[in-house]
């Protein structure tokens, strides 16, 4: 039996549950497909299968601040893995699966099929699986950098550097003396849906995900970093949860709150303001978790804010969605031809 969707609860309270959309199997496979490609990548080696023209090779020895993003607080444990797309087959075969992107394009709408925008992998270890507070996936906030000095020989050097890669269409320009940190930065937030893929059974003991339900319908506001030792952590103010019906409390204890309990192959789909958080994980159990990030297909119905520096994006084939920064052309044919071979 193909799994469903309740299209009028998600609109409703900004997410909601697709039970059974993937078997045991291929998730119990796909959780092992993580840890390993997590652990390659702890150790410094470079698992990317899919790159850009010109991309640099990862050094053996991961930064100080890449290193803290990716490893939970006991230095060892993996916290996630970014662009799993990019670095195994097993992972395109899931985020390009054709009941996943039915799912999606019947929540979107629009005119074709959804496409996907990126990815994210969540691994929330036994024990040490640490909580990620309340956030929208598409926000993104403009950082302003105040200058003291400018020195005119620099300033004009920054000026020309700029106009030669937006000539190259490597970025989008910025306001001047504004740096972005984004997530998605699409303009329409109720084209943006994240799935959010069991990999194994999630529920409060383990961490699972949390809700403020009708919290998109008051759109997107500005995220803060709310723990200096996690700088990655880009969260809504406390103020702003409580009003929207949220609290900091684990489990949730929220007028508006509701935990998203879900079964392995389950998927969890919510709208791109949505306020959502996890708990941590004391458990002897894994919480891993495959986010795919859709958008609305159409001709038009994706359109980046220009002060978000997202890269114009193409449409691939299969629901499957590209942005310039991730391939180059070459690349994006070849995977055009093995997702049509599935």
């Amino acid at each position: 039996m193909a799994a469903s969707v309740d299209v009028q609860r998600c609109a409703a309270d900004g997410w909601t549950i697709a039970p059974g959309v993937f078997d045991q199997a291929t998730m119990s496979a796909l959780a092992a497909t993580a840890k390993t490609c997590c652990d390659a990548e702890l150790r410094g080696e470079d698992v990317r299968i899919l790159r850009v023209r010109g991309e640099k090779e990862l050094s053996a020895e991961l930064s100080a601040d890449m290193r803290a993003s990716l490893v939970e607080s006991d230095g060892e444990s993996s916290r996630k893995l970014d662009a799993p797309f990019r670095k195994h087959a097993d992972f395109q075969r899931v985020a390009t699966a054709p009941a996943l992107t039915a799912l999606a394009t019947e929540l979107l709408g629009g005119d074709a099929d959804a496409v996907l925008l990126t990815d994210q992998l969540f691994m929330k270890p036994p024990r040490v699986g640490s909580a990620k507070p309340y956030h929208q996936d598409n926000w993104y906030a403009l950082l302003v950098l105040v200058l003291v000095l400018v020195l005119v020989a620099l300033l004009v050097l920054l000026v020309l550097l700029l106009l030669l890669a937006r000539l190259r269409k490597r970025l989008v320009l910025v306001p001047p003396l504004m740096l972005c940190r984004r997530y998605f930065g699409v303009k329409d937030s109720s084209a943006v849906l994240t799935a959010w893929i069991a990999l194994e059974d999630a529920d409060e003991g383990n961490g699972c995900l949390a809700y403020i339900d009708g919290s998109h319908t008051a759109g997107l506001v500005e995220h803060v970093c709310t723990d200096p030792a996690s700088p990655f952590n880009m969260d809504a103010p406390a103020e702003e949860v409580v009003a929207r019906g949220g609290s900091a409390a684990w489990p949730p204890t929220g007028r508006k709150e509701r935990l998203a309990e879900v079964k392995q192959g389950g998927v969890v789909f919510h709208h791109g303001a949505t306020l959502h958080s996890s708990g941590p994980n004391p458990s002897t159990r894994w919480r891993r978790g495959y986010a795919v990030v859709f958008g609305r297909g159409g001709e038009g119905a994706i359109e980046f804010d220009r002060d978000s520096g997202a890269e114009n994006a193409r449409p691939m084939a299969s629901g499957a969605y590209c942005r310039q920064s991730w391939y180059d052309e070459v690349i994006s044919r070849v995977l055009i031809e093995r997702i049509e071979s599935w």
